[in-house]
């Protein structure tokens, strides 16, 4: 199985707005486009399974998956 970098660990919490170990979840999404710092990032974790890419109103959001939350040790609750 391929493992998530930290970098990438974080940027996915950060989308599901965990901010410490018994965080809950309460949201998946993180907006970026081609201009921020993180797209790239964004894109190799959509390659890797970790998350998946939506173009909502011209904007480029990303979604963590299932098997990207399993990288944190976590389940995505239906939000």
């Amino acid at each position: 199985m391929i493992e998530a970098t930290e970098q990438e660990k974080e940027l996915m919490r950060h989308a599901l707005g965990i901010r410490h170990a018994k965080s809950k979840i309460y949201r998946n999404h993180f907006q970026a486009g081609e201009w921020h710092k993180d797209f790239a990032n964004w894109l190799v974790m959509v390659d890797k399974g970790f998350a998946n890419k939506h173009n909502k109103f011209s904007l480029d959001f990303f979604v963590v998956t299932k098997l990207g939350a399993k990288q944190l040790g976590r389940r995505l609750p239906k939000l």
